[in-house]
């Protein structure tokens, strides 16, 4: 067991962003298997319990072991937004050399949205072009999960 530290990206006087350690979690630190991931974001944020869709980027070391997790968005009980711009500043900030997306659907009903497929597609372009690469994007609900890796293969990750 590790310390998972999720950290919140906030601007200085100047509007320099800068990242502040919002809460830490006591869990398993090592993202080898989708499985693993759904388990660590239930355990830790409660994924399948929020009533609205919240959108978490997961950065990553060389070993897969989680560095930082940040909270990307906030949407509404069917829809959020997934910004390449705003997952990659926070990436290259603590350093991960890969990442993970994950949120939910309060509905439980786990089928990606063309927009959620769409989403990951532009993310999947953007983080390869800067060397920071997407390597999954899960959909929790309801205690369960779909990994877009999984569903997709290289259709969609290349």
């Amino acid at each position: 067991m590790k310390r998972i530290q999720e950290y919140q990206m906030l601007l200085n006087a100047s509007k320099i962003p800068y990242l502040e350690k919002k809460k830490s979690y006591l869990c398993e630190s090592n993202c080898n298997s989708p499985e693993n991931v759904a388990e660590i974001m239930e355990k830790c944020f409660q994924m399948s319990n929020l009533p609205e869709e919240h959108v978490y980027a997961i950065a990553l070391n060389t070993r897969s072991s989680i560095i930082g997790v940040f909270e990307i968005s906030r949407g509404t009980v069917a829809a959020s937004l997934l910004s390449a711009r705003e997952i990659l500043i926070r990436m290259l900030i603590v350093g991960a050399t890969h990442f993970l997306i994950c949120h939910n659907h309060p509905s439980g009903h786990l089928q990606p949205s063309k927009y959620d497929v769409d989403s990951t597609k532009n993310i999947v372009n953007a983080g390869r072009t800067i060397g920071i690469p997407l390597v999954d994007h899960l959909i929790i609900g309801d205690g369960r999960y779909v990994s877009l890796l999984e569903e997709y293969g290289k259709e969609l990750f290349g």
